[in-house]
């Protein structure tokens, strides 16, 4: 993937329309004609009309493309009360929802925090989706939910497929590297492009998170509750197959 450099982006949006984007973009991702604008601050882009701006001339000479955004990087959680914190902080809006959940689930698919991530899943995922229990504080994943992402870690196959497809969601993860990261550097794309036109309705939303080891976007269904906190409802997407890291061969058997 072909990166532009910031002073690049910035000379030439600059001198295609006046504005100076320097320091407010890290870096602008362009293949197979898709681009993605990556921001220090996540509301920026949107809020300046920067994101649209690099779309819109990326678009018109590719034919297509992507608009993204993403949270500052940050440390993986790593206990309830870090999570909660995170929550508490980005979890007002849908994307920050759907970025909470993110946490929980690197947690989760990583044998060594499992058990902290499913409790940081019940945080995480919608009340209509709960039932009594003693994952954490009296409630547990319902049935439906719990079988799903049970089905995550279900064998040691699907351990892997499924750690492949989730730790896909950090930026800057590669096919490569079999998609490992930073566990002090996670940041998590959205995909803007694929949410134009959606709107929210009865408290429900749909985010798309990108991946790096699709060109499609995964869906992540949440809704608000009475405190104005984004969770999760449905994200069955985020589990879909990503590629393989590639197979590299070695001298050849001469037994």
């Amino acid at each position: 993937m072909e990166r532009y450099a910031t002073g690049a982006v910035n000379e030439a949006l600059q001198k295609a329309t006046g504005v100076d984007v320097l320091g407010k973009v890290n870096e602008v991702r362009y293949s197979a004609g898709n681009v993605g604008l990556h921001v220090q601050d996540p509301l920026y882009a949107v809020h300046s009309g920067v994101d649209n701006l690099v779309h819109k001339t990326f678009h018109a000479s590719n034919g297509t493309g992507y608009k993204v955004r993403n949270t500052p990087a940050e440390k993986l959680v790593a206990s309830v009360e870090e999570f909660i914190a995170l929550r508490d902080r980005a979890a007002k809006t849908p994307y920050g929802g759907a970025v909470c959940l993110v946490h929980a689930l690197l947690n989760y698919i990583n044998p060594a925090t499992q058990s902290l991530g499913e409790q940081l899943l019940v945080l995480a995922i919608a009340e209509d989706q709960l039932v009594k229990g003693s994952t954490y504080k009296g409630y547990a994943l319902g049935e439906e939910m719990a079988s799903f992402v049970a089905e995550l870690v279900s064998d040691e196959d699907a351990t892997i497929a499924a750690r492949a497809a989730i730790q896909s969601l950090v930026v800057g993860t590669k096919q490569q590297e079999s998609y490992t990261y930073d566990a002090g550097k996670v940041a998590v794309a959205e995909d803007l492009t694929s949410e134009e036109g959606e709107d929210i309705k009865d408290g429900v939303f749909t985010v798309y998170l990108r991946s790096t080891g699709r060109d499609s976007s995964r869906a992540v269904t949440v809704a608000v509750n009475k405190n104005g906190v984004w969770k999760a409802r449905n994200f069955s997407g985020l589990s879909s197959s990503v590629e393989a890291a590639p197979i590299t061969l070695t001298a050849a058997d001469d037994l």
